[in-house]
């Protein structure tokens, strides 16, 4: 006869402790290792998302250093030349000068002769595509500023201007400096000439002017660092930039962008006015979209970024 074995209450009813539960260790095992790979994956996000335009923000200016403040911009810096009974002005931004500065520059053209003349272009922006008059800012050395924007192409359909006599054309515009040390700032405009094929059709052609050669000029020097308080900042929310500027220029802002998306480019092509402080993403109905855009005022640095989506 084999004896019955007693059971002792609470002994065989839980686990040994030697033993375990392996299914509920391995259950919290589990929620902890997930919690830990979310935090993770949350902390790349944010962080990649933050790199993205913050890496921008400290590199804004391209690495140029600052300087001591040049204080309040004063009275602008004009020049004038005649020749062949026109006469031409250029006045730009005043000094000090640095690199990345966003120049103000106006360019005037009047006609003192007794007869029309015929340019390319229309008058209206500064450097832009099909516009009447080009600015350079030339010469100059290292170190340089690179324009942040990639303007990409541009279609400029062929435009003409008729300046009467006695007429005068004033065109306002922008111009970076690109350049450090002694730079020379040059405007100029490209003349036409109308004549007849032996055909009897007008046939249009470049031709010159009595301004070849004679157009004003200003030579500046160009200080390789950045005043102090001649700087503006982005802030980025979302896809919305604001703009920390002074009061002072806040009506003098201006804003150049290219955007691009997979099938779709766009660019405004000049600086144009910000009509309020902050900047919205342009449209792009493709994919990858990429938007990069600089911000200034005349006689401060230009200030740029760039957002990827």
């Amino acid at each position: 006869m084999i004896p019955t074995q007693r059971e002792e209450p609470g002994i065989l009813s839980q686990p040994s402790p030697s033993v375990g539960n392996p299914s509920r260790r391995s259950s919290r095992a589990g929620r902890i290792l997930n919690l830990v790979a979310a935090i993770l994956v949350f902390l790349v996000i944010t962080g990649a998302a933050f790199l993205l335009f913050s890496h921008r923000v400290d590199n804004l200016y391209g690495g140029i250093p600052t300087g001591g403040p040049d204080g309040p911009i004063k009275t602008p810096v004009t020049v004038q030349s005649q020749a062949g009974g026109l006469e031409a002005s250029l006045r730009i931004t005043s000094g000090p000068y640095f690199l990345s500065e966003l120049l103000g520059v106006d360019v005037t053209l009047t006609n003192h002769s007794n007869k029309s003349f015929l340019l390319q272009g229309f008058a209206t922006d500064i450097n832009y595509c099909n516009g009447v008059f080009s600015v350079t800012a030339a010469s100059g050395g290292e170190p340089h500023y690179s324009f942040p924007v990639d303007i990409g192409f541009m279609s400029c359909p062929f435009a003409q201007t008729e300046l009467d006599a006695g007429k005068t054309l004033i065109v306002q515009g922008y111009v970076p400096l690109t350049k450090s040390g002694q730079v020379t700032i040059t405007p100029e405009a490209r003349f036409l000439t109308v004549t007849k094929d032996r055909y009897g059709n007008e046939v249009t052609t470049t031709g010159s002017s009595s301004l070849n050669g004679h157009w004003p000029v200003i030579h500046i020097n160009v200080n390789a660092k950045i005043p102090v308080d001649r700087t503006l900042s982005l802030q980025q929310q979302g896809s919305q930039i604001t703009i920390d500027a002074p009061a002072s220029i806040q009506s003098h802002l201006v804003y150049f962008y290219s955007v691009g998306c997979v099938g779709e480019l766009g660019t405004n092509g000049k600086w144009t006015p910000v009509t309020t402080h902050t900047l919205q993403e342009p449209g792009c109905s493709g994919a990858n979209k990429h938007w990069s855009f600089a911000v200034s005022a005349p006689g401060y640095a230009i200030v740029s970024g760039e957002i990827s989506s």
